[in-house]
C-alpha cells in the first residue's frame, strides 16, 4: 500500500515560497540546493519533478494494471510529463 501523501502536489507559485510542494495547501516536500542557497532554476525545476511524483505513479499504475497505451492513456502521459518540466503551473 502506498504510504506517500496522495496528490494533488502542486509546486508552489508564490516567489516566497519557490521549491515548496503543497498538497490541499499543507507541504509536503521543498526541493532545495543546499543549506542557505539562494533560488535557482535548478531548485525550480526540482520541485516541478518532485511534484509530479505521485501523478506518475497512478498514470504507471494504470498502465500495469489496464495494460498497453490507449490514446487516452498517452494524453495523461503528456500531461504529467508537463507537469514534471514545470509546464502546468497554476493549472
Amino acid at each position: 500500500m502506498e504510504q506517500f501523501t496522495k496528490g494533488d502536489w502542486r509546486v508552489s507559485c508564490d516567489p516566497l515560497d519557490v521549491g515548496i510542494i503543497k498538497c490541499d495547501g499543507i507541504m509536503v516536500a521543498r526541493a532545495h540546493s543546499g543549506v542557505n542557497v539562494p533560488y535557482t532554476e535548478k531548485v525550480k525545476a526540482n520541485a516541478n519533478l518532485i511534484s509530479s511524483g505521485p501523478d506518475m505513479y497512478a498514470v504507471l499504475k494504470m498502465i500495469q494494471i489496464e495494460g498497453g497505451l490507449s490514446v487516452a492513456r498517452h494524453k495523461q502521459v503528456d500531461k504529467v510529463l508537463a507537469k514534471a518540466r514545470g509546464e502546468s503551473c497554476g493549472k
